[in-house]
C-alpha cells in the first residue's frame, strides 16, 4: 500500500499529514442530504481543535431555523441527542440563554422569548474555516495569513446589492454564499455566508498589510 504523503492543511496551511474535512461541517445536513459534501485537506491537530466549535455553530444556527426547513430538521435529527448526552455541553448553552423583547417590523411589542447568545469565540473559528475551506476549493491553494472578522447580518437574508457578486450553493437550502474580493488582491474579500435562509453571516478578509492600512477594520 503506498503511504500517504503531507499535504498543505487549508486551515493552517502547514504542510502535514493530513485527512479529509469538510468545508461546510456535515453536521448541519440534514441525514438525507449529506451526499456530495466538499472536502479539504486538513491536519488532525486543526480537524479535532475545531470539532467541539463546530457543534455549537450547529445548536447555534439551527436554534433559528424556521418550521419546516432542513435547519429544524437537523435540530431535531440529531442537536436533541447530542445535547441528551452531554449534559455539560446542555448547561453551558442553558447559562447563555437570555429573555429578550419580540416585536414586529413597525415596532409593535409582541412579547418575551428565549434567545441564546453564543460567545464570538466559539463562532468565528467555524466561519474562518468555512471561508478558508471555500478559497481553497477555488483557487487551489491556502488563504494564507489573513484577519477574517465576521458579523450576524439581522436580516438575515442576501441583500440585493449582490447582484455583481459571485455566488455558488450546497445543498440548498443548507447553505448558500456569496463574495466579492479586491481587483489587486484575492485574499481581499467580502463573504456572504448563508444557513438555512434564515442565518446570515457577513465577514471580511484583509491581509495583514492592509489592516495595518485601514485601522477601523480591525474593529
Amino acid at each position: 500500500m503506498a503511504k500517504r504523503k503531507p499535504r498543505t492543511c487549508y486551515i493552517c496551511g502547514q504542510l502535514r499529514m493530513w485527512t479529509k474535512d469538510h468545508i461546510i461541517p456535515d453536521n448541519l445536513f440534514p441525514d438525507d442530504q449529506r451526499t456530495n459534501l466538499w472536502t479539504s485537506p486538513a491536519c488532525r491537530p486543526c480537524n479535532d481543535r475545531l470539532a467541539p466549535d463546530e457543534e455549537v455553530f450547529r445548536i447555534f444556527v439551527t436554534g433559528q431555523a424556521e418550521e419546516g426547513s432542513a435547519g429544524l430538521k437537523v435540530w431535531r435529527e440529531g442537536v436533541r441527542r447530542t445535547l441528551g448526552k452531554q449534559p455539560k455541553l446542555k448547561a453551558m448553552l442553558a447559562s447563555q440563554m437570555h429573555l429578550v423583547e419580540v416585536r414586529t417590523p413597525a415596532g409593535l411589542y409582541l412579547g418575551k422569548q428565549w434567545a441564546m447568545y453564543a460567545k464570538t469565540d466559539r463562532i468565528t473559528p467555524v466561519l474562518d474555516k468555512i471561508i478558508r475551506g471555500l478559497f481553497y476549493r477555488e483557487k487551489k491553494q491556502p488563504l494564507g495569513e489573513v484577519s477574517v472578522h465576521a458579523f450576524l447580518n439581522p436580516q438575515q437574508r442576501l441583500p440585493e446589492i449582490l447582484q455583481g457578486a459571485k455566488r455558488g450553493s450546497l445543498n440548498s437550502p443548507v447553505f448558500e454564499f456569496a463574495w466579492v474580493e479586491a481587483v489587486d488582491e484575492p485574499r481581499q474579500r467580502i463573504w456572504w455566508l448563508l444557513f438555512y435562509r434564515k442565518v446570515l453571516f457577513i465577514a471580511t478578509c484583509w491581509p495583514p498589510e492592509r489592516e495595518k492600512e485601514f485601522p477601523e477594520l480591525a474593529m
